[in-house]
């Protein structure tokens, strides 16, 4: 199902894209160095296995917030609900999140 839905967002990703990817990678490149690099891979990592080990729908939603930056009346038509649902389940992961980073 989730499977499902990144296709969708991939989809709307295209059709929105306002940058190339290699101006992505440039602005990447200027930003950061290599010790931030791997910092910030480290944290990353550790963010989406804690973001895996989350339930459906939380895991979906934010991931569908985080990494395409859409509105939550946007995320609500992808999943077939409305704003108000996916700001609330947005609200539940981060309260989630926050107590897996608690725990270690």
């Amino acid at each position: 199902m989730l499977v499902k839905y990144l296709q969708i967002w991939l989809r709307y990703c295209r059709k929105a894209r306002q940058e190339t990817p290699q101006a992505v990678s440039d602005l990447a490149a200027e930003s950061c160095t290599m010790e931030e690099a791997a910092i910030d891979g480290e944290e990353k990592i550790s963010f989406y296995k804690k973001l895996s080990a989350l339930d459906e729908p939380y895991k979906t939603v934010v991931f569908l917030r985080l990494a395409s930056d859409l509105t939550f009346q946007e995320i609500g038509q992808i999943l077939d609900k409305n704003g108000t649902w996916a700001r609330v389940i947005y609200y539940r992961a981060k309260e989630r999140l926050k107590k897996l980073y608690e725990k270690e």
